[in-house]
């Protein structure tokens, strides 16, 4: 998450969080796994998504390589199975999300899923705090 955060920096972003609440607001600065806004400063670990309105930023995913640690569980097999579904629209929920966010799959990589979520509005999330896809 902190690689697509770093693209985003000066953009107006909606911060997904995981009190499900999006937060409006623009980012500063990312590092040390810190997310530097204009509303202060969160956790990168408690961002499971971000939403964002510029069209012309190109995300460039790192690919998917066998995880390690508390995540693998999930990310792995969930990774894997999006990637067959790239292109097909899905919803999905994440730790506290209302309502769903639903969009087209536009690329799988390392810990991120992307999507396309309106002509406007592109998404980034985390796959380890995703709960449920729904096809």
């Amino acid at each position: 998450m902190q690689c697509v955060l770093e693209k985003l920096v000066g953009e107006q972003v909606l911060v997904r969080s995981l009190l499900g609440l999006p937060l409006d607001t623009t980012i500063i600065d990312v590092r040390d796994f810190l997310l530097f806004t204009t509303n202060g400063v969160i956790p990168i670990c408690n961002v499971p998504g971000v939403e964002y309105f510029n069209p012309s930023i190109d995300i460039k995913l790192k690919d998917l390589r066998k995880s390690s640690g508390e995540c693998a569980c999930c990310e792995d097999p969930l990774a894997n199975f999006l990637k067959t579904k790239i292109g097909q629209f899905i919803s999905l929920e994440y730790i506290q999300s209302t309502p769903l966010t639903g969009g087209t799959i536009t690329g799988v990589g390392e810990g991120i899923l992307l999507l396309d979520e309106s002509p406007t509005i592109w998404g980034a999330y985390s796959l380890c705090n995703i709960t449920r896809v729904i096809q």
